[in-house]
């Protein structure tokens, strides 16, 4: 900046790099830590997160049924897969609010998965579990959850009615021809 003098009538100067800038002489710390959800959104956040967990998990076992009962045809294996590592996902989140992932006590135990009677009747029944999972995951999205929740919510809606009920409905499509 320009030194007051007889041409100049500002009189603010500039610190000078000898000095130091201010904000140079706080000490940073070397990683910021991890975004926490407010305390109004935890208790929320974290029974959103473990509805959708015991929603995965039956629909996992369902999957481990049909992969049992069909053997390794399209669309099991992917589903199965998938579903496996959405578990996985949100058992991480859990664990970041410091919870523990298994199943609350206070909710019902998984009933063992009943197949449809046959093959298409088995995809007809996931065709309707996807759907029902994909509303569940929109319901959690409105919820007064924390952002990283909801948009884990998101991502697991986007990825059952993009790629999960499509594979559904040409293996129900290719079992009908």
């Amino acid at each position: 900046l320009m030194q007051p003098g007889p041409t100049c009538s500002r009189a603010r100067t500039a610190p000078r790099l000898s000095e130091g800038a201010p904000f140079l002489k706080k000490p940073m710390p070397a990683f910021a830590a991890p975004p926490t959800p407010d305390a109004a959104a935890w208790p929320a956040t974290a029974a959103a997160l473990r509805a959708a967990l015991q929603d995965e998990q039956a629909a996992y076992a369902y999957y481990s049924a049909a992969l049992a009962a069909f053997g390794s045809y399209a669309p099991w294996p992917a589903l199965h897969q998938a579903c496996g590592q959405r578990i996985q996902s949100l058992a991480a989140a859990l664990a970041a609010l410091g919870q523990p992932a298994g199943i609350a006590p206070m909710t019902a135990p998984i009933a063992p998965p009943r197949l449809g009677a046959g093959w298409r009747a088995s995809i007809e029944r996931a065709m309707n579990g996807c759907i029902a999972s994909a509303g569940l995951y929109q319901r959690l999205q409105t919820a007064p959850v924390s952002n990283a929740a909801a948009r884990l919510f998101q991502r697991a809606q986007s990825d059952l009615l993009t790629r999960h009920l499509p594979a559904l409905q040409r293996a129900w499509q290719a079992a009908a021809d």
